[in-house]
């Protein structure tokens, strides 16, 4: 164990002197506290806290990434065609466990959502649960509920529409 702490301390002694902007993971311990993995996620709009500061989702995109779904929430327009960029929007990120109509599961420490605030800081949430209502196309919107919380200023719970992005 002693050799893990170690490890970790120099990683972060050599991430914190590197100047490429690379984001930062604000914490990666897990939320033990929340009991609420099992019950619905609530059929609201998907909105919360992320740092304190109100988020509220507008959209969401399903998109294949090396080999992977990977979905990305949200707090500004975006289509298929027109992506954000990631420095510029706050947004909630997840590769789903089955990315089927009907699929749902609690997140968990191997299953995390990430808060990301501009211009780097990442915030893995391991407290919540996803539920795939439908996955909708590219033209068509389906539905995603998550909830996801990683403190008390930082969760969100509720339903995004999801457009499935071809690559």
């Amino acid at each position: 164990m002693g050799t893990s702490i170690r490890n970790t301390a120099a990683l972060a002694i050599v991430l914190a002197g590197c100047s490429i902007n690379a984001p930062t993971l604000a914490d990666f311990q897990p939320d033990t506290t929340s009991k609420d993995d099992n019950s619905a996620v609530a059929a609201q709009p998907l909105s919360g806290n992320i740092k304190g500061t109100a988020f509220t989702a507008k959209v969401a995109l399903a998109k294949t990434s090396f080999g992977s779904r990977e979905i990305t929430i949200y707090d500004q327009d975006a289509s298929c065609s027109n992506v954000p960029k990631l420095a510029e929007a706050r947004s909630i990120f997840f590769t789903p466990e089955s990315w089927s109509d009907g699929a749902s599961y609690a997140l968990s420490w191997n299953r995390s959502a990430t808060f990301f605030v501009p211009p780097g800081t990442n915030i893995a949430a391991s407290a919540g649960r996803v539920e795939v209502i439908t996955i909708g196309s590219e033209k068509t919107a389906g539905s995603l509920r998550v909830r996801a919380t990683y403190s008390d200023d930082t969760k969100v719970e509720g339903e995004v529409p999801v457009y499935t992005c071809d690559k």
